[in-house]
C-alpha cells in the first residue's frame, strides 16, 4: 500500500469514523430525548383531562346536593340550571324530580333522544349524577354533557372511555381507540403510557384514570412522537454526510501535493545515492 493510500485510511480511521460514530449516537439519543418528553407531555395531557373531568363531575354532584337540599323551588330557578353546556358553571341537559315511589314530580328541560351526541368539540355523552332530598324524600336527577370543561381551551387529543371501553367523550365523532393495557382497569390511581398500531402506524398513548368514576382518560399523539426529530435528522445526516465528503476530498487534494513532493525528494534522493547528480 502507497504512503499516500496508508495516510488516507488513517485519515478515514480517525476523523471520518468518529464524525459518522458520533452523528449515530446524537440520533439515538434525541430520539430517546423526544420520546421520553414526548410521554411526559402526553401523561400530563391526561391526567390534567382526568382531573378537568373529575372536578367537573363535582361541581355537578355538588349543585344538584345543593338543590335538594333546597327542595323545589320557582320553575323560573331551576330552569336558570338547565341550559347549553357554556361558562364557567355547570348547566343540565335536564333536571328530574322523583318522589319515594319514582313517579316524576317535575322535569325540567327535554330529555335527549340520544345519550351521546356530536357537538362542537367532539363526541360526548350524558353524564347523570344523582340526590336525595333531605326531608322530603324526593330525589333528583340531572344529567349533562360531558367534557365541556375540557372545550377548545384544553387538551385536543383525549378520550374518555369505560372500564367496558365504551367511548364516552373523544374530539373526533367517529373516534377509535387501541385496547388498553389490563393494568389500566385495575382501578385506583393509575397512570401509563404505552404504544400500539394505528392505520398509519405506531401511536403513542398515555392514560390516567379519573377520581372516583370508572372511566379512563386517554390522550394520543396521532403523528407520533418522533416523526419531527427523525426528519430533522434526515436533514442532518444529509450534512455530516456530506461534511465529510468535503473533508475528505479536501484532505484528498492537501495529501496529493504533500505526498508528491515527498515522492519528489525521494526520487532524488535515490538519485544521488546512485551518483546520478543530474
Amino acid at each position: 500500500m502507497s504512503l499516500r493510500a496508508r495516510i488516507a485510511v488513517l485519515f478515514l480511521g480517525m476523523a471520518i469514523v468518529p464524525l459518522l460514530i458520533f452523528g449515530g449516537w446524537t440520533q439515538r439519543w434525541g430520539v430517546e430525548v423526544v420520546e421520553v418528553a414526548g410521554e411526559l407531555r402526553l401523561t400530563q395531557e391526561a391526567v390534567a383531562a382526568a382531573r378537568t373531568l373529575a372536578l367537573e363531575r363535582e361541581a355537578a354532584q355538588g349543585l344538584l346536593d345543593v338543590l335538594a337540599r333546597l327542595g323545589p323551588r320557582d320553575s323560573a330557578s331551576l330552569r336558570s340550571f338547565v341550559a347549553e353546556p357554556g361558562g364557567d358553571r355547570i348547566h343540565f341537559a335536564y333536571l328530574e324530580v322523583l318522589d319515594s315511589d319514582d313517579n316524576l314530580v317535575s322535569r325540567f328541560g327535554t330529555v335527549p333522544a340520544e345519550g351521546s351526541r356530536c357537538g362542537t368539540y367532539g363526541l360526548t355523552s350524558l353524564t347523570r349524577v344523582e340526590a336525595s332530598g333531605a326531608a322530603d324524600g324526593l330525589r333528583w336527577t340531572g344529567a349533562y354533557w360531558m367534557g365541556d370543561r375540557l372545550g377548545p381551551g384544553g387538551s385536543r387529543r383525549v378520550t374518555v372511555t369505560d372500564l367496558e371501553g365504551t367511548i364516552l367523550y373523544s374530539t373526533d365523532c367517529e373516534p377509535s381507540l387501541p385496547d388498553l393495557p389490563p393494568e389500566a382497569g385495575r382501578g385506583g390511581n393509575l397512570v401509563g403510557s404505552f404504544s400500539a398500531e394505528a392505520g398509519d402506524g405506531p401511536v403513542q398513548l398515555a392514560y390516567s384514570s379519573i377520581d372516583g368514576v370508572p372511566w379512563i382518560a386517554v390522550a394520543a399523539d396521532p403523528i407520533g412522537l418522533t416523526a419531527p426529530v427523525q426528519r430533522l435528522f434526515q436533514t442532518y445526516w444529509w450534512f455530516v454526510v456530506a461534511l465529510a465528503l468535503i473533508t475528505f476530498a479536501a484532505f484528498s487534494v492537501i495529501l496529493k501535493r504533500v505526498t508528491s513532493s515527498i515522492e519528489d525528494l525521494t526520487k532524488a534522493a535515490e538519485q544521488v545515492g546512485d551518483g546520478e547528480l543530474r
